[in-house]
């Protein structure tokens, strides 16, 4: 083996190290936009189960209006206990909208870094990619001038 030889081999070795960890750099992007999608449908999953449960508690308040009404109607005594607690129900439903529209926005903005990130991290994928195909095309060349070069010296000799 010629020192033109291994110094060959010795490049080779080091691009093949590199090459290997950009593989499982990209494994490790890959599992991490796997992680980043179930935490995302986990998410979604969540914001529909809260959907439901608004659902049931818009219902509730809808039943609960109308026996409301029937005690109003036949229990005009307590006019006063009827007025303090209309007044709690409308703080009640003004603090639960407060606190459902910032739970809307939570979720929305949690969604919306979620997907940025996931987009983010697929860019890098497939920079990492194309940056891997061009490496490879390149390190192709390489051994292909090299093997030209060994042609031409075998050819020479004889």
């Amino acid at each position: 083996m010629t020192k033109h030889d291994s110094s060959l081999n010795e490049f080779l070795d080091r691009i093949i190290v590199q090459v290997e960890q950009l593989i499982v750099e990209l494994n490790k992007k890959d599992q991490e936009i796997e992680r980043m999608n179930l935490e995302i449908i986990k998410r979604d999953k969540t914001i529909k189960e809260l959907s439901v449960e608004l659902k049931d508690m818009e219902q509730l308040k809808r039943q609960l209006r109308k026996y409301e009404n029937l005690e109003n109607s036949i229990k005009e005594v307590i006019k006063m206990t009827k007025v303090n607690s209309k007044k709690m129900r409308e703080n009640a439903k003004a603090e639960s909208e407060a606190i459902l529209e910032e739970a809307r926005n939570n979720a929305d903005r949690i969604i919306n870094e979620s997907l940025l990130r996931a987009e983010k991290t697929e860019m890098e994928a497939n920079m990492l990619k194309r940056n891997i195909n061009m490496f490879k095309n390149r390190v192709k060349n390489i051994i292909d001038v090299q093997l030209d070069i060994i042609d031409d010296i075998d050819n020479n000799k004889f």
